[in-house]
């Protein structure tokens, strides 16, 4: 006699338990007559009195709730051969909503109808189908299943914490987990995977009773299907469909490998999980009353433990716990089981140095029994912990996690406990604990810029812990305190032009690299860095002999090599070979042209004011830049050299004057002054009204430009050129095609130079700036030289 052939005696003598049960499902295949018997009996229902029978229900002879069971029923008679009454199925939901207090329409979106079709595929009777479904909803059925529930923020760390670089590259294709999830989590693979296959599986589940289990499961489908999903590249939705496709794809030899492997992972995830988002995942109804905050939750970078669960772990061989407080705190205290001390804040300073740690941590933990980092702040608020932890995801550091509360709450832990003396250690105990609210009033002038935005749910931006898993580009720095630091060597301030704006701006130089910090508003002193660069990018600055304080950088891409840039360039016709490094290296740029020259000062007649740079301008510097090509990856600072210029003019008006029809001349200046008189009035109306400021990034303002100043005469220069140009583009458009009409004129069409960048700036000190940044140049590149040999 067989094993389950004894339990079913068992079962129809009444003696039968549960615990034989358990065993029995866990270990070998339900046999398909008995599940009827089984099941009640896992679920804690079995000899419970059939309540629904009796009751009277008029099932609608319409409505979605009626169709979805009509489907489903008709799926269960094609998979199984049995045939169910959709208004029994109909009855059970209702029911079961009237009593749980929710409505059918919940239940439909929810999924519920395709958990009932194992029950019914059981051959139970209504009453017991009822029971146990009441049951097994209860216990196992996701509370919600749209796409910002916290199913789907939970299953992303789960696969974060095992798989962080597949996570990631899920993130970068754009796929969110509800794409393929949906289906599997709404059904609990009862619909997912072929019918016998489901039931089977579904033996197991109940069996082991634990709800997370799903979870798991989905893990290992996810995990398995890495390489094939990775090889199908940008094609998300073919990536989709093969996801999804995974649980059909189960034969009945896989399951207990399946099982297996869930329960594997199960093991290497932290209690933390079970015990924050039981309460938000699983239940039916409103929202959960026990657990911590939804928001909090939905908040997290990866999974926190807290001090009490990490104590537990303390000593075990298996954590490696890294203290990332600041060197004085951890000296004052820390655990006596710390692994690793790693001051975040040289982030800050030396982050080359914290990557090496981070890569001499991965070498020390594939060579030992330490599977699970947990890291531990000062505080929750600690954004440089955040910061570090971001930068070691991106590294795909696995078994990521943090302290929840930090250091902080570790130490009021342990001294609730009476436990001081014997889990922490150092030089001033009682004062290790001290809470680094603001590291800038300590050593560093920039922490992590975290915004004032109230988080989304699933998919949240970097604002707290958000689910965004992406190092923070934006720093903010307190301009005094920067200024002090030993590695600035100096500190210019100026504004940025970008997009006809005006933002107050500082370039910060060290040794090295060049950042530029731009001016919040309402913080004082306290500036957004927008980027840090190396001096060695800066391929050119230029100056206009007009606006001699307005400098434009060139900038290399540092995505591209040289040789990619050069090629770049070559094609879109900007060079036909490289510069000599002697012509590279010459310092000398070409500079306006007289005619343009000439069409500025006839802008400023017009009293053009305000803050708008236009293409004319950019024509210019392009000139400029196609003198001393990216492609030679030289430095070269425009001096105006009035000589070449003059020469330049001088060719530039004897093309135009071969090139331009008389009449055409006419025509077009009689257009010109016409729509400058437009302008003029329309420009002193504007000029007696006072401008509104506009936002950008980080909070900082786009000032309007004050009257009788320099920048301001620079601008209303400009804009007078923007306005003239806008007049002779209009006349162009009515005479002709633009393109006819340009290459009339003589004008080189405006291109950007492939594998570059180009920022604007106003300089006060420009020429102390230039000077400055030629030197530093020079030493940079010959430092970078001597390294290289």
């Amino acid at each position: 006699m067989t094993a389950w052939e004894a339990f079913e005696s068992d079962l129809e003598s009444g003696v039968a338990d549960v615990a034989t049960a358990t065993r029995l499902c866990k270990e070998e295949d339900c046999p398909k007559h008995l599940r009827r018997l089984v099941w009640p009996l896992l679920l804690g229902v079995r000899g419970k009195p059939d309540t629904i029978t009796p009751k009277t229900l008029s099932v609608p002879e319409d409505g979605e709730l009626l169709d979805a069971c009509r489907t489903a029923a008709d799926k269960l008679k094609s998979e199984h051969g049995m045939s169910v009454e959709a208004g029994d199925m109909v009855k059970v939901i209702v029911v079961f909503c009237q009593a749980r207090g929710v409505t059918t329409d919940h239940a439909v979106s929810n999924g519920w109808i395709e958990l009932l079709l194992p029950f019914f595929g059981t051959g139970m009777a209504i009453g017991d189908v009822y029971n146990c479904f009441y049951a097994f909803v209860s216990k196992f059925a996701l509370r919600d299943t749209q796409p910002d529930s916290a199913c789907f923020h939970m299953f992303r760390l789960l696969l974060l914490y095992h798989e962080p670089e597949f996570c990631l590259f899920l993130d970068s294709a754009h796929i969110s987990m509800h794409d393929f999830l949906l289906p599997w989590f709404q059904s609990l693979f009862a619909t997912a995977c072929p019918g016998d296959i489901a039931l089977k599986l579904w033996d197991k589940y109940i069996a082991h009773g634990d709800p997370f289990l799903v979870f798991f499961l989905a893990l290992v489908f996810v995990i398995n299907a890495k390489d094939y999903v990775v090889d199908l590249g940008s094609d998300t939705t073919a990536a989709v469909e093969f996801l999804s496709s995974l649980p059909a794809q189960v034969s009945p030899d896989d399951l207990g490998d399946l099982i297996d492997l869930g329960l594997h992972y199960s093991s290497l995830t932290p209690d933390t999980l079970r015990s924050d988002y039981f309460a938000h995942v699983f239940g039916v109804g409103g929202s959960p009353t026990a657990g911590r905050g939804f928001d909090d939750v939905m908040q997290l970078l990866c999974f926190d433990v807290s001090p009490a669960a990490l104590l537990k772990r303390i000593g075990e061989r298996s954590l490696f716990l890294v203290d990332t407080r600041p060197t004085e705190l951890y000296t004052a205290g820390h655990l006596t089981h710390t692994s690793k001390h790693l001051d975040a804040k040289r982030l800050l300073h030396d982050p080359a140095a914290v990557d090496e740690d981070l890569a001499a941590l991965e070498h020390q933990l594939e060579h030992s029994a330490q599977q699970h980092i947990c890291f531990m702040g000062s505080t929750d608020d600690d954004d440089l912990l955040k910061m570090l932890i971001s930068r070691c995801l991106k590294r795909h550091l696995m078994h990521v996690t943090c302290v929840r509360g930090g250091y902080s709450a570790v130490f009021d832990h342990i001294k609730a406990i009476g436990k001081l003396d014997q889990l922490i250690q150092g030089n001033a105990v009682e004062t290790s604990a001290r809470a680094q609210s603001d590291p800038l009033a300590e050593e560093s002038a920039v922490v992590p810029h975290v915004e004032d935005k109230q988080p989304t749910r699933f998919g949240a931006r970097f604002a707290g812990w958000a689910a965004s898993y992406k190092v923070p580009s934006e720093l903010i720095a307190h301009i005094g305190k920067a200024a002090q630091e030993s590695n600035i060597v100096r500190m210019f301030q100026c504004n940025e032009v970008h997009a006809s704006l005006l933002y107050p701006t500082h370039l910060a130089l060290t040794r090295s690299h060049i950042l530029k910090l731009r001016e919040i508003e309402g913080r004082g002193n306290h500036a957004v860095v927008m980027w840090r660069r190396p001096l060695t990018s800066i391929l050119r600055i230029t100056a206009k002999k007009k606006h001699p304080t307005l400098l434009s950088f060139l900038f290399t891409d540092e995505s591209m090599s040289e040789e990619a840039i050069a090629q770049a360039m070559a094609r879109a016709g900007i060079v036909e070979q490289p510069a000599t490094p002697s012509e590279a290296g010459s310092g000398v740029a070409a500079s306006t042209t007289g005619k343009d020259d000439m069409k500025a000062e006839e802008g400023q007649k017009q009293g053009g004011k305000g803050e708008e740079h236009t293409n004319k301008e950019e024509e210019e510097e392009e000139k400029g830049e196609e003198a001393a090509p990216a492609a030679t990856a030289a430095f070269a600072i425009d001096d105006d050299d009035e000589e070449e210029e003059k020469k330049e003019q001088e060719q530039q008006e004897a093309e135009e004057d071969q090139a331009e029809n008389k009449e055409e001349d006419k025509e077009t200046v009689a257009e010109v002054d016409k729509s400058s008189k437009t302008d003029s009035v329309s420009s002193n109306a504007e000029a007696a009204t006072s401008p509104a400021e506009e936002k950008d990034v980080g909070g900082s303002v786009a000032k309007p430009a004050a009257a009788n100043t320099a920048e301001a005469q620079a601008q209303a220069e400009a804009e007078a050129e923007a306005k003239q140009a806008a007049s002779q583009q209009q006349q162009q458009q009515e005479g002709g095609s633009s393109g006819d009409s340009s290459s009339k004129k003589g004008k080189k069409p405006k291109i950007d130079i492939p594998g570059t960048l180009k920022e604007r700036f106003l300089v006060p000190q420009a020429q102390e700036a230039k000077a400055v940044l030629r030197d530093m140049i020079v030493a940079a590149r010959e430092e970078e030289d001597r390294l290289a040999l």
